[in-house]
């Protein structure tokens, strides 16, 4: 799993997962709201997600991506949105099941790409079937990519499931190699606290961190 480690215990100074969690929301909610307003045809809202499932665990990821949800349903999206928490959820078990695997890793760049394009085609299923089953509106950051790619194929489905397809497959990579660079920067700049909190086989906290 490369130089990412997870927390065991709660950290004094950075708030152990608590404030992974707080972390991972802000996350989300702050590329969304800069993806939207820059209207690029992306969501970037997963990487917290996946981040902090790498840091803390799946718990605390799916917390992170319901409570996003939860927050953006209630302040900047419609209501109904709120049935794409099932995403966040789907991105938090599949980074779980990457990370346990070791594929999330920088030094493995194209497992880490893999795990990025497998979580976007589970992610496009997900999307085309809540879509067709709860009738949601095109998420208007996309409309554009579904009516260019409607006008090639001329089938309004097969111009959907393209849409999604080209866009939560880039979308869930990108935020993936985002969750890895953060997770790495992160562990490297709470080091000591980490190595506090996780002190080595048959060695106490006290004992690891004693100078010679």
């Amino acid at each position: 799993t490369g130089s990412i480690r997870r927390f065991q215990v709660p950290l004094l100074s950075t708030g152990g997962p608590l404030t992974i969690l707080a972390i991972a929301v802000m996350l989300n909610m702050a590329s969304s709201v800069v993806t939207m307003a820059a209207g690029i045809p992306l969501f970037l809202d997963t990487w917290g997600t996946s981040f902090a499932v790498i840091m803390a665990g799946f718990p605390v990821g799916a917390l992170a991506g319901i409570l996003y949800n939860l927050i953006m349903a209630g302040t900047i999206w419609e209501t109904s949105s709120l049935v794409f928490a099932g995403s966040s959820l789907l991105v938090a078990a599949l980074t779980w099941w990457f990370w346990k695997k070791g594929w999330v890793d920088l030094r493995r760049p194209e497992r880490l790409i893999a795990a990025g394009v497998l979580t976007g085609v589970a992610n496009t299923i997900l999307t085309v079937v809540l879509d067709m089953v709860f009738d949601i509106p095109l998420y208007s950051g996309t409309l554009a990519v579904y009516e260019r790619i409607l006008g090639y194929l001329g089938n309004p489905q097969a111009a959907l499931v393209v849409m999604n397809l080209l866009v939560e497959v880039t979308d869930k990579t990108f935020c993936i190699v985002l969750a890895a660079v953060a997770a790495t920067f992160f562990t490297v700049l709470f080091k000591r606290e980490i190595d506090r909190g996780n002190p080595a086989p048959g060695s106490s906290p006290d004992e690891k961190n004693r100078s010679p």
